[in-house]
């Protein structure tokens, strides 16, 4: 949990450490109260090339 200041004047560490998984999420607080959630994406699926056209000609 970081409060909303704090996350603001460290954010490209905070996004850094959940990117690598040091973090696996990090709650920002707004006045004490949950406001958000920095988590990592989810890897963009690979587009299956080979084989794409089969059976379409």
């Amino acid at each position: 949990m970081l409060s909303l200041t704090k996350a603001k004047s460290s954010w490209p560490k905070l996004v850094r450490a959940v990117e690598k998984g040091h973090e696996p999420a990090i709650l920002i607080l707004r006045n004490g109260q949950p406001a958000a959630q920095l988590v990592p994406m989810d890897p963009a699926p690979t587009r299956k090339w080979i084989g794409v056209a089969k059976g379409k000609m």
